[in-house]
């Protein structure tokens, strides 16, 4: 008997770091997070955190683009070419010309020729008459090569751009600052959904546990006689109408996982947990009034569209700058040959001159341009009102909400109390034989009802405190300097 004890004894030895390798690479497939490592990850990994990266990405080569333009420009080109067939045009016969006024030389001197003297009746004789015949001044072979350098010197359309680009920076950055604010929201309120999806969970499995303690009390007081069948039956249809509720609360919990994991950048199937205590805390309520004037402040959308407004009023000088003229200095070498027979004949020039350029008349573009930027800033100042008074109803909104459900949590402790009290009351009378199953089980269902009431009141009272936080702009620091823009 020692002999077979002491070989499952070591049966179970050998098989010990194999339960401990399993138990550690579950732990380890199962990430637990706190509320900062929550943010933290969602901050490296959020695909709306990634994407207004990319836009200040994006602003920033807009920047360099525009810099680019005040940049001396360099270009260089070279060119071969053949003629298979050359290009002709209509010019005077040469050979005409020589001869006639070779003749007219010989006659003005009185040449002597075998046949007498050259007159004026011999010149008239051996004139050509003068036409017109196609000729070709080109070579088979040609190439050419230049360097051309230019340089502007004065367009108010350049500076104006880079003025244009750096505002369409800033605005950005600040959307980059808006997109965190609202991630670190997000995630505040999809871990405190986890955390409110597990005390749920919790609740339904305490109660699916006294639902099976009061079957067996019944079962044991039904044995005695000291209770009807119908308490017992009454007890198991309790129980088993229950049961779904467990379930239902842990498709709760896993969709509030879900919902996590989305707003973390993660995988669908991975595991994760959190760590945190789902309490609530009697604060002072802020002064809307105050509340309302920081949010016009520290309000990142609010700012953003301030920002825009900017780059609005830098358009329209950007587009008045057309009216200025363009200045520009330039320079060229180039090297160039020609030849029938590949022994080219080479020859270079250089220039260098300024290039001025005034715009006249572009058929009222400019100024209608101008009136379209400028109807847009109105936009925007219709926009920054309306979202002022935006914000204002809705902080007040948010206060009122806040001091609604501090005064229900304060009638909801008490309520929980009274439950607490009124079911402990109930399993003593029908412990006595003088209740009934029926007020037992009415006792447990309003004692659980009492403390779902106040976990889903402290929900809303930091699901209201998170988005107040958010319409006046306060996060921490470290949360918008996180990628150090």
């Amino acid at each position: 008997m020692k002999n077979k004890s002491f070989g499952k004894t070591m049966k179970f030895l050998a098989i010990l770091p194999i339960i401990a390798l399993f138990l550690c690479l579950e732990a380890y497939s199962q990430q637990t997070y706190t509320l900062e490592k929550a943010i933290e990850e969602a901050l490296q990994h959020n695909h709306q955190t990634k994407m207004a990266l990319r836009s200040i990405d994006s602003a920033q080569a807009v920047v360099h683009e525009a810099y680019g333009y005040a940049y001396p420009n360099v270009d260089f080109s070279a060119m071969y070419y053949h003629f298979i067939e050359k290009t002709r045009m209509p010019f005077p016969d040469f050979e005409a010309l020589l001869t006639n006024a070779t003749y007219s030389i010989f006659a003005a001197e009185g040449v002597q020729t075998r046949n007498g003297i050259f007159d004026e009746e011999m010149l008239k004789q051996r004139l050509r008459p003068l036409k017109y015949k196609l000729q070709s001044f080109t070579l088979n072979n040609n190439f050419d090569t230049k360097v051309e350098v230019s340089q502007i010197i004065f367009n108010s359309a350049v500076f104006r751009g880079i003025g244009v680009s750096g505002e369409f920076l800033q605005v950005t950055k600040t959307m980059l600052k808006s997109v965190i604010a609202d991630v670190v929201r997000d995630v505040k309120l999809a871990f405190y959904g986890v955390l409110l999806a597990d005390e749920f969970l919790k609740i339904s499995e305490e109660a699916l546990d006294n639902f099976e303690k009061n079957l067996a009390n019944v079962k044991s007081l039904r044995d005695s006689g000291l209770v009807s069948e119908f308490d017992l039956l009454q007890a198991e249809v309790s129980l088993e109408n229950f049961r779904p509720q467990v379930y239902n609360a842990k498709n709760a919990l896993k969709n509030a996982k879900d919902g996590l994991k989305l707003i973390l950048g993660k995988s669908p199937e991975e595991e994760i947990d959190v760590q945190g205590v789902f309490e609530y805390s009697d604060e002072t309520l802020p002064n809307a009034d105050n509340m309302v004037n920081q949010s016009y402040k520290s309000n990142f959308t609010l700012n953003t569209l301030v920002k825009k407004r900017n780059v609005d009023e830098a358009v329209i000088d950007l587009y008045r700058s057309e009216y200025w003229p363009m200045l520009t200095a330039f320079g060229n070498y180039s090297f160039s040959g020609a030849s029938d027979n590949f022994n080219f004949q080479t020859y270079q020039s250089s220039v260098v001159g300024l290039n001025l350029q005034i715009n006249l008349f572009k058929g009222g573009r400019t100024s209608q341009k101008v009136e379209q930027a400028q109807i847009g800033i109105s936009q925007t100042d219709e926009q920054i009102i309306q979202y002022k008074q935006f914000l204002a109803a809705q902080i007040r909104a948010k206060i009122l909400e806040l001091e609604k459900v501090k005064i229900m949590i304060e009638a909801q402790d008490r309520n929980i109390m009274l439950a607490d009290r009124a079911m402990q009351i109930a399993i003593s009378r029908f412990k006595e034989g003088q209740g009934t199953q029926l007020e037992v089980l009415n006792s447990q269902i309003e004692q659980r009802k009492a403390r779902i009431n106040r976990l889903q009141s402290v929900y809303e009272y930091l699901t209201a405190k998170f988005q107040l936080e958010n319409l006046i702009g306060n996060v921490s620091n470290d949360y918008l300097n996180y990628y150090g823009i």
